[in-house]
């Protein structure tokens, strides 16, 4: 079984093969209804299969508690570096596409001018930056292509967390991997990136209702 998707007998499932995890992980997504398995190696189609059905009821009752879907109408408040505004009121357009280039314009005019100051300073080089709607990640790196991908949901939070994760993704042009050199750099570069790293898992990422 490959990187795909499971309709039918289940929900909607995501499938992701990761050499690095070592269990089967699997996340709701509520704004799409969805769900995503990784797969670590060695594991088969069956056991896939048979994990699913162990989970049905867990799946169940996420499906049956999945929180207020946004519409993107006018008065309907999302988050924009960490405040939540109302939509078409001057901030934030109305309408779900126009919103998403809304984040993506102001993630790209915050790294204009984070990056020269942070690749000057860390001594590396980057070729791309590509800013995507991810689900698991708050980015990654390609160390060999020298090119970084950035979460667009970053926009979401105070503009502080794009530092930090840029500054991650930069170290790994350093250091490929999670080595004691890594955290030794983040510490050199990045001294509250512990702190950072605590908040991020704690910070809200979902709109509210219009008033």
């Amino acid at each position: 079984m490959s990187t795909g998707t499971e309709t039918g007998a289940f929900p909607r499932v995501r499938f992701q093969r990761r050499k690095d995890t070592r269990k089967l992980i699997l996340r709701y997504h509520p704004a799409e209804d969805a769900f995503s398995l990784t797969i670590p190696p060695g594991i088969g189609e069956a056991d896939v299969r048979a994990f699913l059905e162990q989970q049905r009821g867990w799946m169940d009752q996420q499906r049956k508690n999945r929180p207020w879907q946004p519409s993107y109408v006018a008065g309907e408040r999302h988050l924009l570096w960490g405040r939540y505004v109302p939509l078409g009121g001057g901030e934030l357009p109305v309408g779900q596409a126009h919103v998403l280039r809304a984040y993506a314009a102001a993630l790209e005019a915050e790294l204009n001018g984070l990056m020269p100051v942070w690749t000057r300073r860390m001594g590396v080089r980057v070729s791309r930056v590509t800013l995507k709607d991810m689900t698991s990640r708050w980015g990654s790196c390609s160390v060999q292509s020298h090119r970084i991908a950035l979460n667009l949901r970053l926009a979401l939070l105070p503009r502080e967390f794009t530092a930090y994760v840029l500054v991650h993704e930069l170290n790994h042009l350093l250091h490929p991997d999670h080595s004691a050199d890594f955290y030794a750099d983040m510490d050199r570069f990045y001294p509250t990136w512990r702190e950072m790293r605590e908040q991020i898992k704690a910070c809200p990422l979902a709109p509210l209702p219009p008033v």
